[in-house]
Formats: C-alpha cells, sequence, structure tokens
C-alpha cells in the first residue's frame, strides 16, 4: 500500500501550518514540510514525530519553478501525492 501525503507548503514555525500537519497526520497521512529555511521545518518534523505522525522536509524556493519540480520529485517518491495546503505568504515589513 502506497503512503497517503499532504504536502504543507510554507508551514511556518507554528500556528496554522502544525495545526493542519496535526491533522492529516492524525488521519494517517505521511506529511510533506515544503519551505526554503530547513531549520524551523526540521524543528516541525520532530514535533510531528514525537506525536508518532510520519513527516519528513523538504526545501525550496517557491519562486524557481525548477526548485519546485524537484521537491514534487522527491516528495513523490515517498508516496502518493493528495493534498496539497499552500500556507506560503510574502512577509512584509515596516519601515
Amino acid at each position: 500500500m502506497t503512503n497517503k501525503v499532504a504536502l504543507i507548503v510554507g508551514p511556518g514555525h507554528a500556528g496554522l501550518g502544525e495545526a493542519l500537519a496535526n491533522r492529516y497526520g492524525q488521519k494517517g497521512y505521511t506529511i510533506a514540510l515544503l519551505g526554503r529555511n530547513p531549520d524551523p521545518l526540521n524543528d516541525l518534523v520532530k514535533t510531528l514525530m514525537a506525536s508518532n505522525i510520519s513527516a519528513f522536509s523538504v526545501t525550496a524556493d517557491l519562486a524557481s519553478p525548477a526548485s519546485v519540480s524537484n521537491a514534487l520529485k522527491e516528495i513523490a517518491q515517498k508516496g502518493d501525492l493528495q493534498v496539497v495546503l499552500y500556507t506560503a505568504v510574502k512577509g512584509t515589513r515596516k519601515m
């Protein structure tokens, strides 16, 4: 049987991405976390795995189609991608 994979793009450090990962993980999905910075992704993977949720991270720059394509190929090797949740936002700073 192939793993069902739920991809969360831009899960951030906590909050909505983590809540979605927990929800889908509890439903039996393997969670793929995709973002630009590996450190917060890996921290969230550890948190999920401590709750017995299968998870892994993939880094990619969403502004680069080649980077996203490579990330999707890597995710496809882990199972059947069934859900994509896009929670990435462009940060803005006030000057």
